[in-house]
């Protein structure tokens, strides 16, 4: 988008407009300067017109004034107020995406901390080329004279973009000093500038062995127009720096303009960053409109309510029965009736929005649905003591590592879903996916059967889906920028309970990892054969109890096909009488449908005596 210029002070404001405006020119870039002041309780940003008599702010008229005094030059103005107008500017400057920003650079280092605030956040953040500028006493003018120190190595993207800004001057010059101690590396940094732009006609390079290159800036110092140098982390720290600052302070009245340049890949966000960034480019944005809806469906779907408490229970219970009866048809019903993955969206949202009184609301109806889920899984356990832990129960006993990956994507999927508009019906198959209520209803159920650590597992799966929602569902709406306290510190109460979350999500790895380990050892917790009731077993097993020299070794349904129907195996010393055989399906099947099959299967025992006569091998 072309170059801009951040302000927030009048302090060499004219040179400022004018280095700024004569670089964007020569670089092929159109100029906007925006003001930055503090002013009210919100961001805005707002154009300025030239001909308007009277400006907004004192700072305002100045820079007015100054553009005004330039000659033929593509320059635009506007006005940017906020609270905090370092922040708002490195929003600013992200969403604009400038080629190049420019701002002041304060050099005196008995400055206190607030001069310069703008510059040090636009330094740090600014997804840009950066130049800062201390105008000297030279204005931008055909035929400049330019020292470029090239610091530990460091300047290649200053001299590309010095020599690009001079590229159509044949008067001007460009003096490159080389670090004596580093000189095969300067050499390579003047080479890679000069692939990248076209050098002036008038180039020089040296070093003096004897001398330090601080030595030979300050000897140089005072016979050129400008001194550009790249700023890198290391530069930024170096006495070097310290040194040349110190220069320019103490020859204030006749020093040349200084300039340090950071390339983009200097600063600016990082690499994981800029890709986020370039995917948001691609993804609608969320109008205003659109996020008052999300807030409103957030904040109606997860407080406590008539409506969450009774769906909840319904869920549980629908669960509950559903994994007694072994039924998985059942079981996904109650997933997708069940409420709790709105408050659990919502804590997530809270957090990113800083927003207590949400936060606070999310938290009761999370609370308070795992109360009653537990309650009504445990009240229907107590009325079904005679039904086994079926194969879906057990199934919810051993979370693992892909549960926890299973959770976490379905609370990515559940918070984009909520966020888009228009795809919320995918919220049906991320309720499925993310199974929270099953869990529940299997630790009421494990706990009225004394099977605690079954009980410990499904609860473990439960606290695994909840903590996971809540970090994707936040990860979610940052990158939909649904960020409150976005550029500022988030409150205590945020970065502890996300702490605490990051600490539950660390301390969840280690058992989950330790079942997926045993499960790929042991084989997986559901079973192939399903359990006869325990009536049906009884009665068999009476029956099978009156024939003498008959043991039981197996009797189950078959899990993976109904065809398979009932096997019972037995081992007798005699064949099995027909009558016996005929019993045993009567037995079954008064209980079990017709259409099941029943097979008898019978092993024959026999014992091998050895020959004492046998000599010893």
């Amino acid at each position: 988008m072309g170059a801009i210029l951040y302000l927030d002070t009048a302090e060499h404001c004219d040179g400022l407009i004018r280095w700024s405006a004569w670089m964007a020119s020569r670089m092929g870039h159109g100029l906007e300067i925006v003001i930055c002041e503090a002013e009210g309780d919100s961001t805005r940003r707002r154009k300025i017109s030239l001909d308007k008599e009277e400006q907004d702010s004192e700072l305002a008229g100045v820079v007015v004034q100054s553009v005004k005094a330039l000659e033929n030059q593509d320059v635009k103005l506007a006005r940017l107020t906020a609270p905090k107008p370092g922040a708002a500017a490195v929003v600013d400057v992200i969403e604009q995406h400038p080629d190049f920003v420019f701002c002041i650079l304060p050099l005196d280092l008995n400055e206190p901390k607030q001069v310069g605030a703008l510059t040090r956040k636009l330094f740090r953040a600014a997804p840009s080329h950066l130049a800062l500028i201390r105008p000297g006493r030279s204005l931008p003018k055909d035929g400049m004279s330019f020292l470029a120190p090239l610091f530990e190595g460091a300047g290649s993207n200053a001299l590309a973009s010095l020599f690009r800004a001079l590229k159509d001057d044949d008067e001007a010059s460009v003096e490159a000093l080389f670090d004596a101690e580093n000189l095969s590396r300067s050499r390579r940094t003047l080479e890679k500038a000069t692939s990248r732009a076209t050098a002036p006609q008038r180039l020089e390079y040296d070093s003096d062995a004897s001398k330090p290159l601080i030595d030979q800036v300050e000897d140089r110092f005072r016979q050129v127009d400008a001194v550009m140098v790249e700023s890198t982390e290391q530069l930024s720290k170096s006495k070097s720096r310290k040194r040349l600052r110190e220069l320019i302070v103490e020859h204030a009245d006749d020093a040349p303009t200084a300039i340090l340049v950071r390339s983009l890949t200097a600063g600016g966000p990082g690499l994981v960053e800029r890709l986020i960034g370039r995917l948001r480019e691609t993804l609608p944005v969320l109008q205003r409109d659109e996020r008052i809806d999300l807030y409103k469906a957030m904040e109606t779907g997860g407080k406590v309510s008539a409506d969450f408490l009774i769906m909840m229970m319904l869920s549980s219970g629908i669960a509950a029965l559903g994994l007694l009866q072994n039924a998985g048809a059942v079981v996904i019903g109650a997933m997708v009736v069940a409420p709790l993955m709105t408050p659990l969206v919502a804590l997530g949202l809270a957090l990113v929005q800083a927003n207590a009184v949400l936060f606070r609301k999310s938290l009761a109806a999370t609370t308070l649905g795992l109360g009653l889920g537990l309650l009504t899984s445990i009240a229907i356990g107590f009325v079904t003591p005679h039904i086994d832990l079926t194969p879906e129960i057990m199934a919810r006993t051993e979370p693992t590592v892909i549960d926890l990956a299973i959770a976490l994507f379905s609370g990515l999927a559940g918070a984009y879903a909520i966020a888009r508009p228009g795809i919320g019906g995918t919220l049906v198959g991320v309720a499925i996916a993310v199974a929270l209520v099953p869990p529940l209803a299997t630790t009421g159920i494990c706990l009225t059967r004394a099977a605690f650590d079954e009980a410990l597992g499904a609860f473990l799966l439960f606290l695994t889906n909840a903590v996971t929602i809540v970090l994707g569902a936040s990860a979610v709406f940052r990158f939909f920028d649904l960020d409150g306290a976005r550029n500022t510190k988030a409150p205590v109460w945020v970065r502890r309970t996300n702490l605490a979350l990051m600490l539950a999500l660390i301390t969840l790895l280690a058992p989950l990892a330790h079942d997926l380990s045993r499960s790929l050892r042991v084989g997986p917790a559901r079973a192939l054969f399903y359990p006869l009731s325990p009536d049906v077993r009884d009665r068999l097993g009476e029956r099978i109890a009156q024939e003498e020299g008959v043991d039981v070794i197996f009797m189950a349904r078959s899990g993976v096909r109904d065809q398979e129907g009932v096997k019972i195996v037995l081992a007798s010393e005699k064949p099995l009488e027909t009558a016996f055989v005929e019993d045993l399906d009567r037995i079954a099947h008064e209980t079990l449908p017709q259409e099941i099959p029943v097979r008898v299967l019978m092993l024959q025992e026999t014992s091998v005596i050895g020959d004492r006569s046998l000599p010893e091998p």
